[in-house]
């Protein structure tokens, strides 16, 4: 039995059907093997990229199954088949990130309570200033609840950071856009340019405002947990990637 066929339109978690998984090399590749025999995506490809470390913590995933197999606890194993088998869509997830700009999270203010207000300065403030060194353009802050179309210059600035950028770079950039509601947080990650907690903090700040104030509450709870584990996912993923360098320029 195949990847695809063992784990494709199929909802219940099917019968572990190897015994072994490793790294091989195949055609440039490194490949995750089952059995000595590559492993495809759903869509039929090599389940495999340039980067050694990445398919060796892949292959750790399949490793560490046990009589049953868990896709949903495989986070590398999805990322890198979305990245094959939905390449096409990369156009798509980069103006994804880009829309991301207009409404990102960092750049909306609040004007009271002011212990708030003070807060989102002292964590969001540095992080823009990081972000206007990095990419070369200055992201406009307000305190309306409007959006604000960002400068054409920081836009173009953006897209053009993004344009040769591996398939796989784009959709983690685009998960962790959407899960902090911060382009800018997802290119903090990518670059490593603070701490990975501290980032993961600054896309909590309201919500740990609001727990100081009325305390926990279990929809808060469930949230945080989700947004931590797609954060550090695709932020592992970025990892990993990391040094395999770009792919040429396509029309994708």
């Amino acid at each position: 039995m195949t990847y695809p066929e063992a784990l494709s339109g199929s909802r219940s978690r099917p019968g572990r059907f190897y015994a072994c998984a490793e790294t091989l090399k195949d055609d440039g590749l490194f490949v995750v093997a089952l059995d000595a025999k590559v492993a495809k995506t759903p869509g039929g490809a090599k389940l495999g990229h340039r980067s050694r470390v990445l398919v060796d913590a892949i292959v750790e995933e399949w490793a560490q199954q046990g009589e049953s197999i868990d896709i949903e606890a495989m986070s590398l194993t999805r990322l890198l088949t979305t990245a094959i088998d939905l390449n096409g869509e990369t156009h798509a997830w980069r103006s994804r990130i880009l829309n991301f700009l207009n409404t990102d999270t960092l750049c909306y203010r609040a004007v009271s309570p002011g212990a708030l207000a003070h807060r989102q300065a002292e964590i969001w403030d540095p992080i823009l200033t990081w972000f206007a060194t990095y990419a070369g353009a200055e992201l406009a802050t307000t305190s309306s609840v409007i959006a604000i179309d960002q400068a054409r210059d920081a836009l173009v600035a953006v897209e053009e950071l993004l344009a040769d950028e591996l398939p796989e770079v784009i959709l983690a950039l685009r998960i962790i856009s959407e899960a902090t509601g911060s382009a800018v947080l997802a290119f903090a990650r990518w670059q490593s340019a603070f701490p990975h907690h501290v980032i993961f903090d600054a896309s909590m700040v309201e919500e740990e405002f609001q727990i100081q104030r009325w305390g926990r509450d279990e929809e808060a709870e469930l949230r945080s947990s989700r947004v931590r584990t797609e954060f550090d996912a695709a932020g592992r993923f970025l990892d990993l990637v990391a040094g395999c360098p770009p792919a040429k320029a396509s029309q994708n």
